[in-house]
């Protein structure tokens, strides 16, 4: 058990017995201070027992983010591998900078993307699941990305594209000199021919489309878990770097991800 750890979670108990001693002390009785700090200092309501769990040191790989997914995805295309490099350094793995991938990253993306094999990844906390899961669903859908883009250049985002934030009813919110009666009328039509208002969608006024369609479907047993990865897929999917990646290698073809869950509009 690291000191590090007991010393931090002292620290941050104490910390918030001296904001209690500060923001609530009945001055001039300094005994009645010191009476509430040793009752909650021996209660069970301000803090318990920390349970630490030892994780394990996962075995390294020689791959790493700068150039070494191409020794993984070997039937890949040159320039794929460079469109998969170049995602997987600026966004999944974004901040990893020269360190290894796990073992069981590697395996998991070269089991399911060069073999096409299923995969279960079972390993502990911290040991990077979320990346051995996602890059070779990432992969899949950047190849699709990639070769469509070889075809044609995507079609351009409808003028209301950007609006996606806006709430009509909530005058608190919009932006200055907003048509409120345009956005309105085109969230109405979106919703009446069943597609999202809320997402950059391309325009239909194109004679080359991609097939629309489900690529990938996550799921999670809590809420908790879902806004957390969510976070994730925006820095993997839809970062700077990344929109950077799918206008000069994707000819402008983007990816669309979205959350569903029991608030989900069902109309």
């Amino acid at each position: 058990m690291s000191d590090e750890v007991l010393e931090e979670f002292e620290n941050r108990i104490e910390a918030f017995v001296k904001y209690l001693d500060t923001a609530f002390s009945p001055k001039p009785f300094e005994s009645i201070t010191q009476e509430r700090r040793n009752k909650l200092m021996q209660s069970k309501e301000l803090f318990q027992v920390p349970y630490i769990e030892a994780i394990p040191k996962y075995k390294p790989s020689n791959v790493s983010p700068h150039g070494g997914f191409s020794t993984i995805t070997k039937s890949l295309s040159i320039p794929m591998q460079d469109v998969f490099d170049q995602a997987m350094r600026q966004g999944l793995f974004y901040g990893l900078n020269n360190n290894k991938l796990y073992t069981h990253q590697v395996e998991m993306l070269e089991k399911v993307s060069e073999n096409k094999m299923h995969g279960l990844i079972t390993s502990g906390t911290g040991s990077g699941k979320t990346e051995s899961f996602l890059s070779p669903i990432i992969l899949h859908i950047l190849n699709e990305l990639n070769e469509e883009g070889n075809k044609y250049s995507a079609s351009p985002l409808h003028e209301r594209s950007s609006d996606w934030w806006i709430n009509v009813n909530d005058p608190g919110i919009m932006p200055p000199n907003a048509n409120t009666i345009d956005i309105l009328k085109h969230q109405n039509s979106m919703h009446k021919a069943k597609i999202s208002p809320h997402v950059s969608y391309q325009s239909t006024n194109s004679n080359h489309q991609r097939i629309d369609g489900l690529r990938a479907l996550v799921m999670y047993p809590m809420n908790a878990l879902v806004e957390d990865q969510l976070r994730r897929l925006r820095m993997a999917l839809d970062s700077k770097e990344m929109n950077e990646i799918y206008q000069n290698l994707c000819n402008g073809h983007t990816p669309r991800f979205g959350k569903y869950n029991g608030k989900t509009s069902i109309e």
